[in-house]
């Protein structure tokens, strides 16, 4: 007989159900509040203009794990999205300012979005109404 293998969960598996959506969407949150938190050393070591990227990164980050909100998680995404335009353009000098930041970390960010939103969909849509173990529909 084959027996089930227990499929990834969270930030890097495949959501499967409500309680993956709600663990992937938790995980998206650290992972964003973290790189905030980088955003802002960084900031404060080399360029204070990147303190303001980290204080709305680190805003959406408890946003997202406090709200699990779709509206919140595009914006996450689409934030992403223009910081590794910024990066894209000043790496090819079209820029000047901004954009400076490690090209990893805008990678990160906009992977760890681009999952948030996956989680935050599913979450409120096909599993809006799937009872989770406890026993209650959160």
């Amino acid at each position: 007989m084959s027996e089930e293998k227990p499929h990834r969960t969270g930030l890097l598996g495949r959501i499967l159900n409500r309680e993956d959506a709600i663990k992937t969407i938790k995980q998206a949150s650290y992972v964003i509040i973290v790189m905030a938190i980088i955003y802002a050393v960084a900031g404060i070591l080399t360029d204070p203009r990147l303190i303001t990227d980290a204080f709305f990164y680190f805003i959406l980050g408890i946003l997202l794990f406090w709200l699990k909100s779709r509206i919140v998680s595009i914006i996450t995404l689409i934030f992403s999205l223009l910081a590794l335009l910024l990066f894209i353009l000043n790496k090819t000098g079209v820029v000047e300012e901004g954009g400076s930041l490690v090209g990893i970390f805008v990678i990160i960010l906009l992977i760890t979005s681009a999952k948030a939103v996956e989680g935050t969909f599913k979450l409120r849509g096909k599993y809006k109404d799937v009872i989770s173990k406890g026993g209650k529909i959160e």
